[in-house]
């Protein structure tokens, strides 16, 4: 749970540089935060389908967000 604080803390702005925000000032160019949505919000799951199934099955399942694992990756509550 550590590691989600610091990397959510390394992409926000700090008082000592305003302007900036600490991973570009290591990286050197802009970090795209547009992935980054608040802890427990609604989210709708993708359930893969086999191609025998009906077109009437449902297609996702409603989940809550708990934590980040990478920019793509996320842990969802049912």
């Amino acid at each position: 749970m550590v590691y989600i604080v610091v990397y959510i803390k390394n992409l926000i702005f700090s008082s000592r540089y305003p302007r900036v925000i600490p991973a570009e000032i290591w990286s050197g160019e802009r970090q795209d935060i547009s992935y980054l949505w608040p802890f427990g919000i609604t989210a709708y799951a993708h359930i893969f389908l086999d191609l025998d199934i009906s077109k009437l099955q449902p297609r996702s399942v409603k989940v809550a967000l708990l934590e980040y694992y990478d920019c793509e990756d996320y842990k969802l509550l049912k």
